[in-house]
């Protein structure tokens, strides 16, 4: 679990971000936005809330000017617990994995991946409270 300090950096640079995404970036159009840097790929991954009832997509960036449109890295059905209301995803690379949080018909849920392009998965298709 990333330490307090850590998590107030990264709300600030979220901040700091979406401020210039809707400065510079009128066709990525996504709600709840998170952006991860990769610094071994020196991208930028931005994840957020584009398509409620399917999952979620993403877009990568060098320069977070210009942005291209990936792919569905999580995507409802038999790899993760729930069918609609996909919301707010974050993404952190913890030991050597991806873990994907997100909000799936109002419960936490987490995925995880080998990339930060996805798929995220569940190993137990569950949400993380029950």
């Amino acid at each position: 679990m990333p330490s307090p300090k850590l998590h107030y950096l990264q709300l600030i640079f979220l901040i700091i971000i979406s401020y210039t995404l809707s400065l510079k970036t009128s066709e990525l159009a996504i709600a709840d936005p998170f952006i991860y840097y990769s610094k071994q790929k020196d991208t930028y991954y931005a994840y957020g809330t584009t398509n409620a009832n399917e999952g979620f997509e993403c877009y990568s960036s060098k320069d977070l000017k210009t942005w291209k449109y990936e792919k569905f890295v999580l995507k409802k059905g038999n790899d993760i617990w729930g069918n609609k209301d996909f919301w707010a995803p974050e993404v952190y690379h913890v030991n050597g994995k991806y873990i994907m949080y997100y909000s799936a018909e109002e419960r936490m849920c987490a995925a995880i991946s080998n990339n930060p392009l996805g798929p995220f998965k569940q190993k137990e298709k569950k949400q993380c409270y029950q």
